[in-house]
């Protein structure tokens, strides 16, 4: 006869499995419904499930995060000190590669001050967003709700031509 202990370590193994594989399928691109069906749960449980995969994932890369970091500088610096010495010699080639990887180098550690961007419509007009016209200056008082459906929205149309007399197909006359 099975000890309540065992039980619960039966259940718990089933629940991490549940876990893995709803993380899994949406890994794979399952919605969170179709991972319910597949499970036999409810789009909260799956929910429930995910977040605490996720957290759990977080929390054994962070340690990893850092060395991953550290790892890449020293490769960085490797390739660095390979092409220095022509470099400094005036070899046009290695003063880019040098200057590249320095910039990999700086990016990493942000080292430079954050790049201001300011969003704007056509030809700087303000951009419409659900129905309101928002100036470029008044992007600072959308709430984190608006500006996350705001950026979605660029992002979906960041590499469209933003000229106005530009062909459509992108082709060249």
């Amino acid at each position: 006869m099975a000890t309540t202990e065992g039980r619960a370590s039966v259940r718990k193994l089933t629940a991490r499995e549940r876990e893995r594989t709803a993380f899994a399928l949406k890994k794979a691109g399952a919605t969170y419904q179709a991972i319910g069906d597949k499970l036999g749960v409810s789009k909260q449980a799956v929910s429930k499930m995910l977040k605490r995969v996720l957290a759990a994932h977080a929390k054994e890369m962070l340690p990893d995060i850092k060395s991953v970091r550290i790892l890449e500088l020293a490769r960085l610096d490797t390739l660095l000190m390979g092409v220095w010495s022509q470099a400094t010699k005036g070899d046009g080639a290695a003063v880019d590669r040098a200057l590249k990887i320095i910039g990999h180098r700086r990016e990493m550690l942000g080292v430079d001050a954050p790049k201001r961007a300011e969003l704007g419509g056509l030809g700087g007009e303000p951009i419409q967003f659900v129905g309101t016209v928002v100036p470029p200056d008044r992007l600072k008082d959308l709430t984190d709700e608006e500006f996350d459906a705001l950026s979605s929205i660029v992002a979906k149309v960041g590499g469209r031509d933003t000229d106005p007399g530009a062909d459509p197909s992108g082709e060249s006359s």
